[in-house]
This record gives structure tokens, C-alpha cells and sequence, in this order.
């Protein structure tokens, strides 16, 4: 019995292998949570900006905005019209859920920091805001120097979420030019 090749049924079976493995990967990046980033348009304004904040007190931050503004083509520059100033970030960690013998068994962490954006001739405010974000995570008491690294880590992941809820909310900001008095 002589066997005869189908090159129509193995292309078929080619394509829907291709779109299952296609299918199969479109659904396993979404339900771990990945998203692809887009950065918000900011107003033709803020082009131009200067950036203050207290780097030893948020350093991470500080460089998180710059490099999402840069990112977005904005100038940083110190002669610039509009000042963006980053206050102090505030950190705080707080037991989120309580084990069986009354130990913490989650902690949350939160950080939260207060921006400002201002017309540096007419000292008009544009913008005076606070953007927080918060994670929990478990914690495991004999494995301290791991949740340690996992501590630090999240704490940058939040800068990070800090920086970008910045950078949204900036785009919402209206700039006109002061009322002539």
C-alpha cells in the first residue's frame, strides 16, 4: 500500500498549532498580570520643565519622573518656565492580615508623595497634588534576608508607580497663560 503525502492537511494542521500556541501565549500574558505601558501625552506646554526634589530623600523618584519625562520628550532644564517639585516621599509598611498565633502573616506597604507644578515667574499653581500606591506581601519570619530583597524590590516597584501616576496626572493638567491684571 502506497502512503501519499497531504501537504494541504499538514499546513492546516501548521496553522491551527501556530494559533493555539498563539492563543495559549495571548492568554498566559494576561493572567500574569503584564501590560503593555503606554506613556500619556503630556500638554505642549510642559515641553519645558525643571525638576526639583530632595534627591537624597527620594533619589529613586526623582529619577523615575526624569527618565518617564524624557521618555515623553520633555526638556529638563533649569532655566525652564514651570517647575515640577517632588516633596518627601512617605513610607510606610503596616501588618495587613494576622496568622493563626497572632503574627503578621502579610505586611502592606505604601508609599506616598505630594507633587507640585508651578509657573515660576507668576508663582501660580498648577497643579498641587498627592499620588499614593500600596502592595501587600507575606511574610515568613524564617526566610528574613529573602524578604529583605523582596521588601526593597517592591519598594522600587512603587517609585516606579509613583512616577508614572505622576506623569498620568500631569497630562490632565490645563496651562493657560495668567489673567493680565
Amino acid at each position: 500500500m502506497k502512503r501519499t503525502h497531504n501537504s494541504n492537511g499538514s499546513q492546516r494542521h501548521a496553522k491551527v498549532s501556530r494559533a493555539t500556541l498563539l492563543l495559549l501565549l495571548s492568554v498566559l500574558i494576561s493572567s500574569c498580570g503584564f501590560k503593555l505601558r503606554t506613556m500619556p501625552i503630556l500638554p505642549e506646554q510642559l515641553n519645558t520643565l525643571s525638576l526639583s526634589c530632595e534627591l537624597k530623600a527620594n533619589w529613586r523618584l526623582c529619577q523615575n519622573v526624569r527618565n518617564l519625562l524624557q521618555e515623553s520628550g520633555v526638556s529638563i532644564r533649569d532655566d525652564a518656565p514651570l517647575e515640577l517639585t517632588l516633596g518627601v516621599t512617605e513610607d510606610k509598611q503596616r501588618t495587613y492580615t494576622l496568622a493563626s498565633d497572632a503574627s503578621a502573616a502579610e505586611y502592606q506597604l505604601i508609599q506616598k508623595v505630594n507633587y507640585q507644578l508651578r509657573d515660576k515667574q507668576s508663582e501660580r499653581m498648577l497643579a498641587n497634588n498627592t499620588v499614593s500606591s500600596s502592595t501587600v506581601y507575606q511574610h515568613n519570619a524564617s526566610s528574613v534576608l529573602a524578604k529583605d530583597r523582596e521588601n526593597k524590590a517592591l519598594r522600587a516597584q512603587l517609585s516606579e508607580q509613583l512616577a508614572a501616576d505622576i506623569i498620568r496626572e500631569l497630562s490632565f493638567v490645563k496651562v493657560e497663560p495668567p489673567a493680565d491684571e
